[in-house]
């Protein structure tokens, strides 16, 4: 762990923290950069939940953050087991928890966690000064009700799926209720942070819809200017003003949320932003930011979790299987590996699938802001929503065995004839 620098040592004050992979570096470091402009008297650290790939020193772009926690140093017993439960999504943020108790335990009075993929505009102190009385502040995906049908079932629906308030975002005092809430919310994420809306989980987030009725001391942040995204710009209307100031619905910008970006944030917000063409401008600056900071070549598809000792991409019908597995733990105490007796050889034969390893060239790539979309032949009819197969074939482990079979011929076959009327979902949408 990289310490912090002697005017950010732990004992008191503000932090800030974020966590995610090598492939989000780029993004991480906007953060950093954005949020040390509005706020040089912040700590920020991160927490990392993987492992650079060989040959590649990210050293230099870390030097950016105060202190730098890998995730494997948290403490998380039988730490291959668990993290071999989750996919990359589930992974960063199933480690949040953990690093807020870890913060607390540092002494810091005030903790706040910002996704990487934010960038800071303008001071934070309204969420500083929330904290000399609040334990806990939350942000709304949507803080005014919308009025149409397709914007209604896009945000206020589902919002009802995958949570109420979005955990890009959250602040802690260092107090009873709120180490309580970390406590309680470490062994819930410890226990189950999947994607798996039908069983209402969806990774950190969907906990924290009853965090207002488990814990006293909660504040509900309804600033538009804060947490502005795709999934509230139909509602938020943005201006430049001829000073330079941002202002959403009169209220300055505080922080950006850019998810989902060349991909279905996109999308959304094409979609919401209508004739609000500073918010336009806002997202190119984002990309011209990523591209212009982007420190290392590693491909959006790298996580050092991401495959088997093989170079085999891990399915997530594989993690799903582990995860169901009796004494799995005791079994495959690493469950990554690929020779001999290993699980890996146990999925192979029994589920019958035919795994195929990563091409090094989506591991360690060129562009900064490399995202994946599925060649023509792998989308739906124009108009519709673009279709990711991989992604298909992971979420819904019965396709890719109906495809293995051959009663498709593939995950867009199987969606076309069938998954589309059954509302299966065409490509990952979180919020």
């Amino acid at each position: 762990m990289k310490s912090a620098g002697p005017d950010r040592q732990a004992g008191s004050g503000t932090v800030c923290y974020t966590s995610f992979t090598y492939s989000y570096l780029s993004r991480a470091l906007v953060l950093v950069k954005t949020l040390r402009a509005a706020h040089p008297d912040w700590a920020i650290w991160a927490v990392i939940a993987d492992e650079p790939p060989d040959g590649i020193d990210p050293g230099p772009a870390l030097s950016a953050f105060d202190a730098i926690v890998p995730a494997e140093m948290l403490g998380f017993q039988d730490f291959l087991p668990w993290m071999f439960k989750h996919n990359v999504i589930e992974a960063c943020t199933a480690v949040k928890a953990r690093m807020l108790l870890h913060l607390c335990d540092q002494g810091f009075d005030k903790i706040v966690y910002l996704d990487p993929d934010i960038a800071v505009f303008h001071p934070l102190t309204n969420i500083e000064h929330y904290l000399d009385q609040y334990s806990i502040v939350l942000t709304p995906h949507q803080a005014e009700p919308n009025e149409t049908d397709l914007a209604i079932s896009d945000n206020e629906m589902t919002s009802f799926k995958y949570g109420i308030y979005n955990l890009g975002f959250f602040a802690v005092r260092n107090d009873g209720p709120g180490m309580a809430f970390g406590r309680w919310w470490d062994r819930m994420l410890y226990k189950a942070c999947y994607e798996d809306i039908e069983s209402g989980i969806y990774t950190d987030q969907k906990y924290c819809d009853i965090v207002p009725a488990l814990f006293g001391g909660v504040y509900v942040e309804r600033d538009p200017g804060c947490n502005v995204a795709s999934w509230n710009i139909s509602r938020r209307r943005i201006r430049i003003a001829g000073n330079g100031d941002i202002l959403v619905n009169g209220s300055p910008l505080k922080f950006y949320h850019f998810t989902k970006i060349e991909g279905v944030g996109d999308t959304m917000t094409e979609r919401y932003s209508g004739d609000n063409f500073e918010i336009a401008e806002i997202w190119a600056w984002y990309k011209r930011q990523i591209r212009s900071g982007a420190p290392l070549s590693v491909g959006r598809s790298w996580w050092h979790y991401g495959t088997f000792s093989n170079g085999v991409a891990i399915p997530q019908a594989a993690r799903i299987a582990y995860r169901m597995q009796p004494d799995a733990a005791a079994k495959w105490p690493d469950p990554f590996g690929a020779n001999g007796d290993s699980f890996y050889n146990w999925f192979v034969k029994s589920s019958g699938l035919e795994l195929s390893a990563v091409p090094m060239l989506d591991l360690v790539a060129a562009s900064p802001l490399s995202v994946s979309t599925a060649p023509a032949a792998d989308r739906p009819a124009a108009g519709d929503a673009p279709f990711d197969e991989r992604w298909y074939l992971e979420r819904y482990p019965d396709v890719a065995q109906a495809v293995a079979e051959g009663q498709y011929s593939s995950g867009l076959d199987h969606y076309t004839k069938d998954g589309q009327p059954a509302r299966r979902f065409p490509h990952p949408i979180e919020v």
